[in-house]
Parts: C-alpha cells; sequence; structure tokens
C-alpha cells in the first residue's frame, strides 16, 4: 500500500523530499519513479525535522518498531498511519496524545489516482494539520473523514478490501467466458472492460443510483432481467453472499485490533 501511495503522489506532483525507512527496498525498486528519494535501513539516520511521519508497515511488527521512531519526531510532527486494525490509542501510548495522529485507510487505485481513503483523526489534529493531510490524500482520490474511529473496520472491509472483490470478479467473468470458448485474449477484454466501462458509467452518472442504472440495463422478460434473477435470490444471491465476504473481512479487522 504504501508503494500504491508513493506511484499516486508521484504521478500527481505532491512529493517533496521524501525519506523511505525499509530494510527490504531499494532505489533499483522504484527506478521506475523519477524521483529524489532518500532510503535508510533504519530510522536513525533520519534527520529530526520530520513534518509527516507515515507508518506502512504490516500491524504485527507495528509494535516492535514504534519505540524507534520516539525521539524521531518534532511536536509538530503528524503521524498518519495505514496500518490495518492498529488503534490511534497504540501510537499515543508510543508518542504522546498531544501528537496529531491520524489513522487512514486507502485502498490500491490510490496508486491511479482513483482511490477512495478513510481517516479518523485524535483530537491533537489542528485546521492545520487537516489541511496538510487532506492534500496528500485528495491528491490520490476520494477522501472520507469518519466520525468514529471503530467505522475503520467497515471502511476497511468494504474499500479497502473492496478492489480485490471486483477483481476476483474480473476473473469470474473471464472464467466463465472461457467456459463458452472464448479466446483468452477475448474472455480477458470482456471481463475486464465490462466492469471498467460500468464503473465509468456510474461515476459519469453519480446524481443517478445504482439501481436506477441497473434498471436501464434491464429490459421485462429480457436476458439481464433471466440473469439477475439468480443474482438477485434474497437467498443465494450476491446480497447474502457480498454480506458474508465484508462481516468477514471486518471481523478480522477487530480481531487484529485486538492482538
Amino acid at each position: 500500500m504504501g508503494r500504491a501511495m508513493l506511484e499516486g503522489w508521484h504521478k500527481n506532483h505532491i512529493l517533496g523530499q521524501c525519506d523511505i525507512i525499509d530494510p527490504s527496498i531499494s532505489a533499483e525498486d522504484l527506478s521506475y519513479i523519477d524521483h529524489d528519494f532518500t532510503f535508510h535501513q533504519s530510522p536513525a539516520s533520519l534527520s529530526n525535522k520530520i513534518e509527516v511521519l507515515v507508518f506502512a508497515v504490516k500491524p504485527q511488527i507495528l509494535r516492535d518498531i514504534l519505540p524507534d521512531y520516539q525521539h524521531r519526531i518534532l511536536p509538530q510532527t503528524v503521524v498518519v498511519s495505514i496500518v490495518a486494525g492498529v488503534n490511534l490509542s497504540t501510537y499515543e501510548s508510543a508518542f504522546s496524545q498531544k501528537t496529531p495522529i491520524l489513522r487512514c485507510m486507502p485502498n490500491t487505485p490510490v496508486s491511479a489516482g482513483q482511490g477512495v481513503t478513510g481517516i479518523y483523526a485524535n483530537q491533537a489534529i489542528s485546521t492545520e494539520n487537516k489541511d496538510t493531510i487532506e492534500a496528500l490524500m485528495s491528491a490520490l482520490g476520494t477522501v472520507l473523514w469518519l466520525e468514529k474511529e471503530d467505522q475503520m473496520h467497515a471502511l476497511t472491509a468494504i474499500s479497502g478490501s473492496g478492489p480485490a472483490y471486483i477483481f476476483y470478479m474480473i476473473e469470474v467473468l473471464k472464467e466463465i467466458a472461457l467456459d463458452f470458448g472464448f479466446t483468452d485474449k477475448d474472455a480477458d477484454i470482456l471481463a475486464r472492460n465490462t466492469v471498467l466501462g460500468s464503473a465509468v458509467l456510474a461515476q459519469h452518472n453519480g446524481d443517478i443510483g445504482a439501481a436506477i442504472l441497473r434498471k436501464n440495463v434491464t429490459s421485462p422478460g429480457g436476458t439481464t432481467e433471466a440473469g439477475l434473477k439468480a443474482l438477485m435470490d434474497s437467498d443465494s444471491g450476491l446480497y447474502q453472499l457480498m454480506l458474508k465476504t465484508i462481516q468477514n473481512a471486518h471481523n478480522r479487522s477487530i480481531e487484529l485490533s485486538q492482538d
């Protein structure tokens, strides 16, 4: 996710000086991005003038590395977390309740400037801090400020994990097209561009509800109506399947926050 955000910021010319702390990454790994990054094996070589500190690591290792940053930030440094399932209280314990801290949950389309990022901030966040983060994240797509931290679990399950659900739909559509005898290339074109075209149409008609757009495609007694009878079945249709999918992801987000 960190790499996806770097790509999105680079494409939108947002970044100034950027230091990357990751012992497993090098300049060669990001050579396709034309930007002057400074790479560090550890935070020990960082300057003490960090304006925004972004944690983009696996939740399982976060608590091990937080102490390394406790004396590397200034009082006005804004701490941004995109770590799934880790509450603000974890960061406040490591730094201070007076430290401006935000939890952000972007999704991978941020790399193309089409992401969705949910944000929840602690009480130390100023209007200036919010404006800074709004500028950073809105360059990657849509920004949604949350009223309650608990909403982060649902947002993670819906939009954070959501691209994987859509990509799997493309996989399934392609596999079915193959079953009907299309070539691999043609099956991929059918699946990928049907989803893409539908998404673009929905975006261009943002004032029209998705249900109306669906009805506009559905002729009474036609093929679409026949297909939708299965997809909209109250017992085994898409709603029940997606509800189970999102609930599973939601529950896992809660579990991660309790580890």
